[in-house]
């Protein structure tokens, strides 16, 4: 008897152990919690966003951003994984680094709830830095701080509590309430910021600290990142980041439209064309164009249509009547040794004509794709066609067809799939000799980004 109950007094103190462990773990992350929501209610930062007062225009946005851009990456998908701006550095005593992110991977795998960590390495560098840290979502910054790195400043800025974790002792740090914050940007890009809010951002963080923003790093669900962006040597940037690889640039294609686009707000529009017999102003809602035999055609708003020399106007091509009318065509591509088009019309399942320019005869040579064809490219010197196809709001898989049947020969899932906006957004399938790209039109990019879709 008495064995059992000297059992039960060391059960009992063990579960009153593991209960006063408990409680002073709740104790001690509630008031981790209550140091957090302090810091963020009760900061005393004089210092207001302009809310609503500087809208969206290219002078105020577009220029004012461009500036002494020494380097730049965009959102090509919407998960929006990495962008970038690196302006030349300003003569001012500290770096002014701004990090923006909406969330961040949960702490632990399959966790369902708000909150992860996203790490920060900050290496020694010329200047000390500031840090701008911008968030949407409650998560936990993680510093690992080289030796020689100095940290002058950080500057949080988030309608949700965050904690710091790593930083050097005594670190200066200031909270920016939600009551005077209106917006917190993730990516620079204007799609991204229809109000101007980057610029908003940036304008606060230049009253607090009187100093130009040195660089932007932004991500819908931040990972990691490095201060400062670049390695730089006498203002030039010398090497890039450790974690992105190095890709070969593509050649310029044969068959590339000389399409020109321009910019008209957050729009992108074709520009004028001139040729040997006259001048070309293209329709609105021209989505690519193609030269073949002389004969200039658009795809317009989903259709077909050629330019006639004559009236100076474009014409509807139709198909004959024997044939599926050309209701919804979204993707075309000469075939220049054969001089012909290949059009897909994305109509019952999808299909795939051949419009032969010289003896002007149709042909429909395959339809029930049941998939979203985006782009086409025909490879003159391999003598096939290619595709891009898209499932929701993503380029998935390269498609290689025959070029007299136009059956799939071949279907090769992307490794990399690319998200792409129909809204705003042009696009063309490219290829060099070994690489097959997308090249985005966007309103940051009139010129156009290469992707390079891998495989």
């Amino acid at each position: 008897m008495r064995f059992l109950e000297a059992i039960n007094r060391m059960l009992v103190g063990m579960l009153l152990c593991l209960v006063l462990l408990q409680a002073g773990l709740v104790f001690f992350m509630k008031n981790m919690e209550d140091q957090a929501q302090f810091r963020l209610v009760q900061n005393t930062s004089t210092v207001e966003s302009e809310c609503g007062k500087n809208i969206f225009s290219e002078e105020v946005y577009w220029d004012l951003l461009a500036q002494n851009n020494l380097s730049s990456s965009t959102c090509a998908t919407s998960d929006c994984e990495f962008s970038h701006l690196l302006w030349q550095r300003a003569e001012q005593s500290s770096d002014l680094q701004l990090i923006a992110v909406q969330s961040a991977p949960p702490f632990r795998w399959g966790d369902m709830e708000q909150g992860g960590s996203i790490r920060v390495h900050v290496k020694a560098s010329p200047k000390p830095q500031i840090l701008a840290l911008v968030s949407r979502n409650r998560l936990e910054w993680n510093f690992q701080v080289d030796e020689g790195a100095v940290i002058e400043k950080v500057i949080v800025a988030t309608p949700q509590i965050v904690w710091l974790q790593g930083l050097p002792p005594k670190t200066a740090i200031e909270y920016l309430p939600k009551e005077k914050m209106c917006s917190y940007p993730y990516a620079w890009e204007e799609v991204f910021n229809p109000d101007n809010e980057l610029r908003t951002v940036m304008n606060v963080l230049k009253k607090i600290t009187g100093l130009q923003v040195t660089s932007f790093q932004g991500a819908l669900v931040g990972k990691e990142f490095r201060i400062p962006l670049f390695d730089m040597e006498h203002g030039v940037v010398t090497r890039s980041l450790a974690s992105t690889d190095e890709k070969p640039l593509p050649e310029k294609s044969a068959t590339q439209s000389m399409l020109v686009w321009k910019r008209e707000e957050q729009r992108i529009l074709p520009e004028k064309l001139k040729l040997p017999t006259g001048e070309i102003l293209f329709p609105e809602k021209t989505q690519a164009v193609t030269q073949l035999l002389g004969e200039t055609f658009i795809l317009r708003d989903h259709q077909l249509w050629t330019w006639n020399t004559t009236t100076k106007t474009f014409e509807k091509v139709q198909t004959p009547k024997i044939l599926p009318p050309l209701q919804y065509v979204t993707a075309v591509a000469p075939h220049e040794s054969a001089k012909a088009l290949y059009l897909y019309n994305d109509e019952r399942g999808g299909e795939m004509f051949r419009y032969d320019l010289e003896k002007k005869e149709w042909r429909l040579l395959s339809s029930g794709y049941n998939f979203y064809i985006e782009a086409l490219y025909f490879d003159e010197t391999a003598g096939k066609l290619h595709a891009v196809a898209s499932q929701g709001a993503y380029l998935t898989q390269l498609l290689t067809l025959d070029p007299l049947s136009a059956k799939i020969s071949q279907k090769v899932p992307l490794k990399n799939k690319v998200a792409f906006d129909r809204r705003h957004w042009k696009w063309q399938l490219r290829k060099d000799k070994e690489h097959f790209w997308m090249r985005f039109f966007q309103p940051v990019a009139v010129q156009g980004a290469d992707v390079l879709l891998e495989i």
